[in-house]
């Protein structure tokens, strides 16, 4: 009797944190991003299938309506973590509106079908056909985000560098997917292990987490050097960035703005210039608008001079002309009149 009430109570206390920390996730946590928004609904799913797991088993009594509420939150697990694994991944961008449809369909389907067969009224169809369908159906949502985060870790059959957010996105997937197993290991072993499962997980990460954060903030200030195949996996990454958003053609670009809009750490970024580059952060970027600057002058003739130095991003005419002189060796005017001959 007393082992059944210590696991009670160390599931339920699980849950209940669990709802904590994403009440916390997402109400306080800025800047609220829709990353941020995906997570915490995620594990909002966790938390309620978690939670009527927890007092079906334990208290054998519970209203018809909390178990399809749960079943419901067990449909939107899934697609969840699709969305916000892609998401998080910049190079999985273009699943981002596929990812968001397939969760608005699962969200609209799973409440049609709970209006038209409510579990009170079809308890058979819900605790069987139903509930086994949606284990199927999330392990195809693990499959696809399995294949999808192994091309992106591997994209040329090497491991890359990883940034922060994708690492900790990693984290959330290998919990999820745990929490998962431990749903279906329930089904045939013991239906209490979903719950002691998914609280083992729970503060196993937080452990994680805080044992990582006061590993981070008991390092040396000083970035530690990158290894040369690091490196070359982050400027490709970079390069690839700029070329694409043209991120360079802002002129309040900062160091700063570019690293937060990278989900890098700053100083990775500044170690990254300063050590493999072996250029300032101004003079980096300046080679873009350079670069395209040159392009724009042999090819848009209708345009003046000062409007092509605004153009790629240089805040200034005196800059522009300043800047152009020292890459090329020659004036704007004197790069075109040479280049058009």
């Amino acid at each position: 009797m007393l082992w059944t009430e210590f696991l009670f109570f160390f599931s339920a206390l699980g849950v209940f944190n669990g709802i904590l920390l994403v009440l916390y996730q997402l109400v306080m946590v800025k800047p609220r991003t829709k990353q941020g928004y995906l997570l915490g609904f995620l594990g909002l799913a966790f938390c309620v299938r978690v939670g009527v797991s927890c007092i079906y088993y334990f208290q054998q009594v519970i209203p018809w309506t909390a178990v399809q509420i749960g079943l419901s939150a067990h449909i939107l697990i899934g697609p969840l973590l699709l969305a916000y694994t892609v998401h998080s991944w910049k190079s999985l961008s273009k699943w981002r509106p596929l990812s968001i449809k397939i969760l608005v369909f699962s969200g609209l389907a799973i409440v049609l079908f709970g209006l038209l067969y409510p579990f009170y009224a079809h308890a058979r169809i819900w605790d069987y056909h139903v509930r086994y369908t949606l284990h199927a159906i999330l392990s195809c949502f693990l499959l696809l985000t399995t294949l999808l985060l192994i091309s992106s870790v591997f994209p040329n059959g090497k491991k890359r560098a990883l940034t922060v957010a994708e690492q900790f996105s990693l984290l959330v997937y290998w919990v999820s997917t745990l929490i998962c197993s431990g749903f279906v290991l329930s089904l045939y072993v013991d239906y209490v292990l979903g719950p002691i499962i998914s609280s083992l997980l729970f503060y196993g990460a937080l452990i994680y987490l805080g044992l990582k954060s006061k590993t981070k903030q008991s390092a040396p200030i000083t970035s530690p050097k990158m290894q040369r195949e690091e490196a070359e996996a982050l400027l490709q990454q970079l390069e690839a960035y700029l070329q694409r958003k043209q991120a360079y053609r802002n002129p309040k670009l900062t160091i700063a703005s570019l690293a937060k809009e990278l989900q890098w750490p700053k100083a990775r970024l500044s170690n990254l210039l300063n050590s493999h580059v072996g250029l300032s952060f101004t003079s980096y970027i300046n080679q873009f608008r350079i670069a395209e600057a040159k392009q724009l002058l042999l090819e848009q003739q209708l345009l003046t001079i000062e409007a092509i130095g605004y153009e790629v991003g240089f805040g200034s005419r005196s800059s522009f002309f300043a800047t152009f002189k020292q890459q090329t060796g020659l004036t704007p005017k004197k790069f075109q009149e040479t280049y058009l001959k």
